[in-house]
């Protein structure tokens, strides 16, 4: 069926069903000002029927100055063709009124003859109470993210900040007005950049996911801040419109968790030393109280077969007697040693300026009266100048050990260790202790210091003695390692080399 062939009614069947569903004022008046229809909530508001408003004069319900203002209004549109849209007035009854927003325009008869005004009027109170909703929604709104210890943002697909509550003002030191309009790549540190750009593209992409991250952003001052962060896009009908994102200051829980690591590690350090010493103690303690039974049996054979001795054999009791003093030693060193390692992990030790020459000759003494019944070549080469360090006595242990460690791992008759002082540089002292022992394997050059060296029971191992050198330099921010004293041929003896960080003699601790 053409438009053509519509019933004639259509157009009133149309007009009664806009007249009876709009929520508005609806009303036709004719070129005399009177109503010609009007729709129930028009006759309600002026508390009559639609019959009574029926061919009513606008004169008998507004006063006459405000009746002919209508007709002029409605008569100027006539005149122009031009319709009045959304004219902003009050339509006023006897004990009400309601501002409204107005639209006119010219009534035609079937004859295309302009024989009136047709007009309806949205009630604005409708809008106000749309408005005013709105407005409580965006309190509550600012409300629950104003008082939220969180930092809530919100950007544009583009990163533009559209919105930042009052803790991302208070965190970051910026104003509301200094942030908004800018980028919130302008907040966060560039090496994080990538990750931004790497989300986006995901948001575009369509994943509309909630992502959780972690990241940093630059205060007003530019410190750092770790935060972490959840976002969620904002999404209008299938498209990405913007990013809310939910944020919190992490900086207090990166500081804790690094003092548990660092406890943990600390902790972990304590328990692997416990069991190094534990095997150390044991190992060497065992070793001595095994040499120390083998020398009490010996003598024992030779008092139950006293007409066994001979001059030889009571040099062999001395021999004897000598190793086991040695070894009750070796103990009581190993048990100082252990308690030494214990103070220096507490660092309950104090430093002090130290002439390392001087006391290089002290434990040189200490070690020919430790090894008096051998003949020792210890010689010093000092340096131009005096060489003065930050230590302690724990100095005097380092020295002992590495010297008298070439002493028990020498075949010659005479032990031999020469020992250098030199100024290295303008930082650091160099000390170096060279002898004509057995030498160290490659293999071990690396691992003597350390507990898997002394897991090796082919070796004959040095105890706590290289562990606690260790320590002790790398207490006094040193170092030391070894080399051969002939270089590729470690069989010629070892050089040990120590570098310690050195002072002037004119400066105080």
């Amino acid at each position: 069926m053409s438009n053509q062939e519509f019933p004639k009614e259509v157009n009133a069947n149309f007009l009664e069903d806009f007249f009876r569903n709009f929520p508005g004022f609806v009303f036709i008046k004719d070129l005399n000002n009177n109503f010609v229809h009007v729709n129930k909530n028009f006759a309600d508001f002026h508390d009559k029927s639609k019959a009574d408003m029926k061919n009513l004069n606008l004169s008998k319900i507004y006063s006459k100055d405000l009746a002919l203002s209508f007709l002029k209004e409605d008569l100027e549109t006539i005149r122009t063709h031009t319709p009045l849209i959304n004219k902003r007035e009050k339509r006023i009854s006897e004990n009400k009124e309601k501002w409204v927003l107005t639209t006119k325009m010219p009534y035609y008869n079937e004859k295309d003859e302009k024989i009136g005004i047709f007009a309806y009027c949205f009630d604005l109170s409708i809008f106000k109470n749309l408005e005013e909703d709105l407005t409580n929604i965006e309190e509550r709104f600012n409300l629950l993210t104003n008082t939220a210890k969180e930092m809530i943002i919100i950007h544009d697909p583009e990163g533009n900040l559209t919105y930042v509550n009052k803790s991302v003002q208070k965190i970051t030191g910026f104003k509301k007005e200094e942030m908004l309009n800018k980028n919130i790549n302008d907040f966060i540190i560039v090496d994080e950049w990538n990750g931004v750009e790497k989300r986006k593209k995901k948001r575009f992409a369509g994943d509309f996911q909630e992502f959780l991250f972690e990241t940093e952003i630059r205060d007003k001052n530019g410190k750092i801040i770790p935060i972490e962060v959840s976002s969620v896009p904002i999404v209008e009908n299938e498209h990405f419109k913007g990013i809310l994102s939910i944020a919190r200051d992490i900086s207090e829980r990166k500081k804790s968790l690094k003092r548990i690591r660092k406890s943990e590690k600390k902790y972990r350090e304590a328990y692997n030393r416990a069991e190094l010493y534990k095997e150390l103690f044991t190992h060497d303690i065992n070793n001595i109280f095994q040499s120390v039974l083998t020398g009490i049996q010996l003598n024992q054979s030779y008092l139950e077969n006293p007409e066994l001795l001979s001059e030889e054999s009571i040099k062999e009791l001395r021999t004897i007697n000598s190793i086991i003093n040695e070894e009750i030693l070796r103990g009581k060193n190993l048990v100082s040693n252990i308690s030494k390692l214990s103070t220096l992990e507490k660092s309950e030790l104090s430093l002090h300026k130290i002439d390392l020459e001087q006391v290089l000759e002290k434990v040189i003494e200490e070690v020919k009266k430790t090894y008096d019944d051998r003949d020792l070549n210890i010689l010093i080469h000092p340096s131009e100048d005096n060489l003065y360090v930050y230590a302690n006595d724990l100095l005097s242990d380092v020295f002992y050990n590495i010297i008298t460690n070439s002493i028990r791992h020498n075949e010659n008759s005479t032990p031999e260790v020469e020992i250098n002082l030199l100024n290295e540089n303008t930082k650091y002292s160099r000390l170096e202790f060279i002898d004509n022992g057995v030498g160290i394997r490659n293999s071990r050059k690396q691992t003597i210091f350390t507990r898997a060296d002394y897991k090796d029971q082919s070796s004959k191992g040095s105890g706590l003695g290289l562990s606690l050198v260790k320590r002790v330099v790398e207490f006094f921010d040193g170092k030391i390692w070894v080399e051969d004293r002939v270089e590729g041929d470690y069989t010629e003896g070892s050089k040990f080399i120590i570098r310690l960080p050195k002072i002037s003699h004119k400066e105080k601790l």
